[in-house]
C-alpha cells in the first residue's frame, strides 16, 4: 500500500488529503486547511499511454481501514475515462421520433397487437384487422356507443376535424376507434350533400316551424351562408338523432346476433 499523501505544514491539524498520481504528475487536495497544488511529472518519465488509467489515493482516518493504529490508511482505485459517442442533434431527434411512434401506437394499436409485436410475433393481415375491430367492442353496449359516437362526429359541422375529434373522444372513453372512425365517414363526399341538406331542412323547421321547399340538388354554399345559423343548429340536431338511431339499431342487432 502506498504511503498517504500529506501536505506540508499540516502536522497538528486534522485534514483529509486526496490525490491523483500518475506518469503525468499528481494533484493533491487537502481539506479543510490545505490548498490544491500540482506536482510536476518525474524527470525522464515517458508520457502516459492512452490505455493506462490514472490512480487515485484517498487517505482515511485511523481505525477506518483494515487495521488499527495511529497512522492513516489509504484507499486506491482506478478511474476509467470513457469517450461518449452521443450525438446531440441526431440522437435527440431519433429519441423524439421513437417516442412519438410509441405514443401513436398506444393510441391507435390494440394492446394484444402491441404485445405481439414486442415479442417478435407476426400476425396475418386478417387477424390484425380483426383485432382492430374487436378491441373494446365485444359487448353490445360498447359496440353501439362506438357507432353512435362516430355518427355524431360525422354529421356535426366541424368539417376538417370530424375524424380527429371522433378518434380523440373514442380513445378517452375507451371505445373502439376503428368502428368510430368507420361510422364517422357518413359525411364522405358521396353522402355529404344529403347530410348538408338534412341539416338545413331540419334547422329551418326548428327555427320557423315550416318545411323548406328545397330539393337536395338545389343545395349550394350560397344557401348555407344565407341560412348558416339554421344549418348549424339543424346539423347538430341531426347528428344527435343519427347517433341515437345508430346506437339503438346496433345494440338490437348485436343482441340478436349474440343469441344465435
Amino acid at each position: 500500500m502506498d504511503a498517504p499523501v500529506t501536505p506540508s505544514g499540516a502536522t497538528n491539524q486534522p485534514s483529509v488529503a486526496t490525490g491523483l498520481s500518475g506518469p503525468y504528475g499528481s494533484v493533491v487536495d487537502t481539506y479543510p486547511y490545505g490548498r490544491a497544488h500540482h506536482a510536476p511529472p518525474a524527470a525522464g518519465r515517458p508520457p502516459r499511454p492512452s490505455n493506462q488509467l490514472p490512480r487515485a489515493t484517498l487517505p482515511l482516518p485511523a481505525g477506518e481501514g483494515r487495521g488499527e493504529g495511529d497512522g492513516v490508511s489509504s484507499l486506491k482505485c482506478s478511474i476509467e475515462f470513457r469517450q461518449s459517442h452521443f450525438r446531440p442533434v441526431r440522437d435527440l431527434a431519433h429519441i423524439t421520433i421513437m417516442n412519438i411512434g410509441l405514443v401513436l401506437q398506444s393510441w391507435f394499436v390494440p394492446r394484444p397487437l402491441r404485445v405481439a409485436w414486442s415479442q417478435g410475433q407476426r400476425w396475418s393481415l386478417r387477424k390484425t384487422v380483426r383485432e382492430f375491430f374487436i378491441e373494446h367492442a365485444q359487448r353490445p353496449g360498447e359496440l353501439s356507443l362506438a357507432v353512435g359516437l362516430g355518427l355524431f362526429f360525422g354529421i356535426v359541422p366541424i368539417w376538417g376535424f370530424q375524424m380527429i375529434a371522433a378518434a380523440a373522444v373514442a380513445h378517452r372513453c375507451r371505445l373502439n376507434k376503428a368502428i368510430t372512425l368507420l361510422a364517422s365517414n357518413i359525411s364522405a363526399p358521396p353522402l355529404a350533400p344529403f347530410v348538408v341538406y338534412g341539416g338545413l331542412v331540419l334547422g329551418h323547421w326548428l327555427f320557423t316551424g315550416e318545411v323548406m321547399h328545397l330539393a337536395p340538388d338545389q343545395v349550394s354554399m350560397a344557401n348555407v351562408r344565407e341560412y348558416f345559423g339554421q344549418w348549424f343548429v339543424g346539423s347538430v340536431a341531426l347528428a344527435v338523432l343519427a347517433a341515437v338511431a345508430g346506437m339503438l339499431i346496433t345494440y338490437a342487432g348485436a343482441r340478436l346476433a349474440g343469441k344465435k
